[in-house]
């Protein structure tokens, strides 16, 4: 996992709805869906930006559209299973054989949605729809309880008191840790993005199935999701400090991969953005994110630039 660091941490007690929400929330979905157009080739941006202008939208608008409308429209409420999976406690792994419900899950829906955005016969109106839902579910399955245990609907029956809150874990996960950030998601979306190596981009996308992604998300449930966490337990600033950079990375790892699952539908090569690296306002070496060695006010630069005029923190090992 990439140590995610730059976190500023809101001194203000942030409220927060105890609802049941679906996955990431608003700002979780939106960071989704820029770090994949961002990173989209020219000719899957241009296919792409064809079908959303039919209804004068945008990726981050539509990767959240599914929670936003289709929940509250009886003629998407077949897509309500579809936003998660679930496993029953003390299994190894998800089966869909054993563990798919009849109508689907996030899996199931994954690959239907991703089959009618990829058919270019099918009318525009459905493949922005398709597309709304498929950059929902990409950025979905990699919420940890999303894939979860059955018996306590992925943590949505386990209550906690979040800052003396009380809050369900699932809605921790969906939407409290981002908000401890204290960062609006546009900024956050730029700054997991600069942060993505193109090591990264190759070991994200090595396993690029939804079942691998739902393997994958159900062991971090496992691990960090539930953790040792136990009913009417009180979590506050050390859980954030802990968990908020898992929450980075997915957003970060469901981004590249809604991205490449796009690209791989309409070819062409994606742009790699430049290495973002760090400098203190005095200081004479860069240093990637997370070096100890970064310390007080900083400015982002792009690798090259930093070159120019720094030399490379001996320490943090930064890119070459």
């Amino acid at each position: 996992m990439i140590v995610r660091v730059l976190r500023r941490l809101a001194v203000a007690l942030l409220a927060f709805s105890p609802l049941v929400l679906g996955g990431w929330g608003e700002a979780g979905h939106r960071i989704v869906g820029q770090i994949a157009y961002n990173r989209l080739s020219p000719t899957a941006k241009a296919e792409i930006d064809a079908i959303l202008a039919s209804e004068h939208t945008d990726l981050p608008t539509a990767a959240y559209w599914p929670d936003a409308v289709a929940r509250s429209q009886a003629k998407y409420r077949f897509a309500n299973q579809l936003h998660y999976a679930n496993v029953p406690r003390g299994s190894a792994e998800y089966v869909p054989a054993r563990d798919r419900p009849e109508g689907g899950d996030i899996v199931s829906g994954i690959d239907d949605f991703a089959k009618v955005l990829a058919d270019k016969t099918q009318p525009v109106e459905k493949r922005l729809e398709a597309l709304r839902f498929l950059a929902h579910f990409v950025g979905d399955i990699h919420q940890p309880l999303h894939v979860g245990y059955k018996e306590d609907r992925g943590g949505n029956d386990i209550n906690v008191r979040f800052y003396n809150r009380r809050m369900k874990l699932h809605a921790v996960w969906d939407t409290g840790l981002l908000e401890k950030s204290g960062i609006d998601w546009q900024e956050y979306a730029t700054d997991l993005d600069a942060k993505i190596r193109p090591q990264d981009v190759v070991a994200y996308t090595e396993r690029m199935t939804p079942l691998e992604w739902a393997q994958e998300t159900y062991q971090l449930a496992i691990r960090e999701g539930y953790g040792n966490i136990q009913q009417d337990d009180a979590i506050a600033r050390p859980y954030v400090d802990e968990k908020l950079p898992v929450v980075e990375d997915q957003l970060s790892i469901a981004g590249v991969r809604l991205a490449t699952l796009i690209n791989s539908m309409f070819g062409g090569t994606a742009p790699t953005p430049p290495q973002t690296v760090y400098v203190t306002t005095s200081g004479k070496r860069y240093h990637v994110a997370g070096c100890r060695f970064l310390a007080g006010p900083h400015t982002p630069l792009t690798l090259e630039e930093a070159k120019r005029t720094k030399t490379p923190c001996t320490f943090c090992d930064p890119p070459r």
